[in-house]
């Protein structure tokens, strides 16, 4: 479910490089995964963090946001 949870993710973070917080992503990823919990969302981001695929930002809650282009990691 890992994997998947990667592509959610990378799915949903904006194309732009803005950030999203964690908070609405995690909501937005309940939408397709209602039973994801938090670690599972948490290690999957810090999957893709320490891929270099996402940034960690600021807010309540953190944010991340896409490194590079998308298109050629999707």
């Amino acid at each position: 479910m890992s994997s998947s949870i990667r592509d959610l993710i990378l799915a949903n973070v904006p194309e732009d490089g803005s950030a999203i917080g964690n908070m609405a992503l995690v909501a937005l990823l309940r939408e397709t995964v209602p039973g994801l919990t938090d670690e599972e969302y948490s290690a999957a981001k810090d999957d893709l963090v320490a891929d270099g695929l996402l940034g960690k930002g600021r807010g309540r809650g953190g944010s991340v946001y896409l490194l590079g282009d998308r298109k050629s990691v999707v």
